[in-house]
């Protein structure tokens, strides 16, 4: 403005009117000489935001949904308060008005902050908006003797009457605060609780789905027959936090859900393991079943409730032939100089075989006889490998017991 503000090396200003301004440094020296200095960027100073809030409806009923405007001004920026702890809520400059809905009853402040580039205006209006009850609200529990029986309690803030729908197609019950309904059968049911208040004229409506799931475990058994040794794999169709398997051949697993992963151990081939697995990971092994026969399956669980259950897989793997069916017997006849010695499969069931012996001798007689011949100053074993009328394959080696002829 042309006119001499402040002199001093470093002045503070205030501004009293809006616009931009350019600051100019005039200097002087001790010897008379003057300097003069104008910043190129201007200090901008803006008009000071003013508004004021107003309601569509300063009484209202919980659950119909508040809404507060504010008078148009050169606002860049809105924040609006609602003073039930719900924080803040932002709204750009062509949002004037904001939307709320309150889960509370009695009186609540208001307060909205307005932001026009660097400047801002803070207002508050004490207990501006008065919310009525009833508030409806409930909670509910599962029973594990009776996973279809659901005790419910109603939380409500000043009702006074109550109507409970199950969505079952059962009829309403009114007025109870803590009803117990059976359901029909498993499923996902929409339980809605109305609360009604005569005196504020209020009515409000809430809703929760009650999910009917008894704890059965299902399990698939991969490649559940066959010869031995037979690897089988498992898959579970519905989750639960707390596995406890028993495979029926000496090897076990306990599955624990901890936080966001399941913490598997157990054994396979009697060897412990400690694994972790993601929520979409199959937690199962592979299981190795050597043995013939059938074997039973136990599967323990627990759901999120705490509610257990067992289920056995009665012959759920079968094993139709041993690895080791390919054993024989050993008949050795001795004369004075040979050894002769006979071999006898145990089993009968027999459709391919074959023999080798350890002077690298092999044949394909089901029952031979075989002379080794001197020196015996090596190691004397048969080996014979079969395959049986169940497509099974065993190789079995035996060592022979031979005391030597005596030499003349």
């Amino acid at each position: 403005d042309n006119v001499p503000d402040y002199t001093g090396p470093n002045p503070d200003y205030s501004y009293s009117n809006t616009g931009e301004f350019n600051i100019t440094l005039d200097i002087w020296t001790q010897g008379g000489c003057f300097a003069s200095f104008t910043n190129s960027q201007s200090i901008t100073v803006e008009t000071q935001v003013d508004t004021e809030i107003f309601a569509t409806d300063t009484i209202i009923c919980a659950g119909d949904v508040a809404q507060f405007c504010v008078t148009e001004q050169p606002g860049v920026s809105y924040s609006w308060n609602y003073g039930d702890g719900a924080g803040w809520d932002n709204y750009q400059s062509w949002e004037i008005c904001a939307t709320h809905d309150y889960q509370d009853t009695g009186y609540f402040d208001i307060t909205l902050s307005v932001f026009n580039e660097g400047c801002s205006h803070l207002i508050t209006y004490e207990d501006y908006i008065f919310v009525n009850g009833p508030i409806a609200l409930f909670e509910y529990t599962t029973n594990c003797a009776d996973v279809f029986t659901v005790n419910f309690q109603d939380n409500s803030i000043i009702p006074q009457t109550l109507t409970w729908d199950f969505g079952d197609g059962s009829p309403v019950v009114v007025d109870e605060s803590a009803p117990s309904h059976t359901f029909p059968g498993p499923g996902s049911y929409v339980v809605t609780l109305t609360a009604y208040n005569s005196i504020t004229d209020c009515e409000d409506v809430t809703t929760q789905t009650v999910t009917i799931i008894p704890p059965e475990p299902t399990v698939i058994v991969n490649n559940p027959s066959g010869c031995a040794p037979l690897e089988v794999s498992f898959l579970n169709t519905n989750d639960y936090p707390y596995w406890n398997v028993d495979f029926g051949n000496g090897d076990w697993m306990e599955v624990i859900w901890n936080v966001n992963h399941y913490d598997v151990t157990g054994t396979i081939e009697g060897e412990f393991y400690d694994e972790d697995y993601g929520s979409n990971q199959n937690f199962w092994p592979a299981m190795i079943y050597n043995a013939l026969g059938t074997f039973d399956i136990v599967v323990y669980i627990e759901d999120d409730n705490g509610c257990a259950n067992s289920v056995t897989y009665n012959d759920a793997v079968d094993v139709i032939s041993s690895p080791d069916f390919a054993e024989f017997n050993i008949d050795i006849i001795e004369g004075c100089s040979e050894v002769f010695i006979g071999f006898d499969p145990i089993a009968n069931n027999l459709d391919t075989w074959e023999w080798t012996f350890s002077d690298g001798t092999i044949v394909s007689d089901l029952q031979p006889n075989h002379v080794f011949d001197p020196p015996y100053d090596y190691d004397l074993f048969a080996t014979f490998t079969a395959v049986n009328d169940l497509g099974c394959n065993s190789t079995v080696t035996q060592d022979i017991p031979l005391v030597p002829p005596a030499e003349p």
